[in-house]
């Protein structure tokens, strides 16, 4: 399988159709820390270029990394770069306010391990492809967007976007998309269905 097709499909593997990522029921979670420190940390688009360095390099090894590999690789050194408590919260929505601490640490491995576990079944059959980095670009509020291309000769690019929010410590990602398909807005839906199916449990 192509790159191309290897995180796209990770990010859309659990999604049925286009979805548009819903505007989140509250702000970003507001600026923290010294500016002085943030200064200094990494900028999105850094860290989207440190984190596909590393996924390529784990990936090209000879021999290639089996499934339990790939997975320990993206909960080690991948999951650090994403905020999956915001992403659990903005999936949730309002239901999110009716859950205990206990809830609401449920639904985000949930979230978590769907995600991470999409993506490791489907690294297996990486290919080298070309990945171009596109410019950061400054979303309304404490938001920036990274986008990167996977180019492959006589295919149609794949568009992967990282979205990203300022946090305390440093930059997280809070949604990614692919070919304008939101990875949050699906989990929002996911959420639904089960809160739909499982009433009266609040999620």
């Amino acid at each position: 399988m192509k790159l191309q097709a290897i995180i796209a499909s990770a990010v859309l593997s659990l999604a049925t159709s286009t979805l548009s990522a819903a505007p989140a029921p509250w702000g970003v979670p507001p600026l923290a820390g010294r500016p002085a420190l943030q200064q200094q940390q990494p900028g999105p688009e850094t860290l989207v270029r440190r984190g596909m360095g590393q996924l390529v390099a784990f990936l090209r090894q000879q021999p290639g990394p089996d499934s339990e590999q790939v997975a320990r690789f993206l909960h080690q050194e991948i999951a650090p770069y994403f905020d999956f408590a915001y992403m659990t919260k903005w999936a949730l929505g309002k239901r999110y306010r009716y859950l205990d601490e206990g809830q609401r640490v449920a639904a985000q491995r949930r979230l978590e391990k769907m995600f991470l576990s999409a993506m490791a079944q489907r690294l297996g059959g990486y290919q080298d492809q070309r990945v171009k980095f596109f410019p950061p670009r400054r979303e309304p509020g404490n938001e920036v967007s990274v986008s990167v291309g996977l180019l492959q000769p006589g295919n149609y690019p794949a568009r992967i976007t990282f979205r990203f929010y300022r946090a305390g410590d440093g930059w997280r990602v809070f949604d990614v998309e692919a070919n304008g398909s939101s990875a949050v807005a699906h989990y929002r839906q996911y959420f639904s269905r089960m809160a739909r199916a499982q009433s009266p449990r609040p999620y």
